[in-house]
């Protein structure tokens, strides 16, 4: 979760505009069909993904 919270922070403090404080999901490719809100907070979209990561 930390390296996660890490790469968000870093694509904010690169972001052009200014003050970026906000993130949502784009893109849910490789979740086997499960639908991610793009507010879904980083913690349930990382146990999603592990435990998906786990059935194969």
């Amino acid at each position: 979760m930390d390296d996660i919270q890490e790469q968000i922070n870093d694509m904010l403090a690169s972001s052009p505009e200014e003050d970026a404080e906000e993130y949502a999901i784009r893109d849910d490719e490789g979740f086997a069909g499960y639908s991610i809100s793009e507010y879904e907070g980083i913690q349930r979209a990382h146990e999603v993904a592990y435990f998906l990561e786990s059935l194969s």
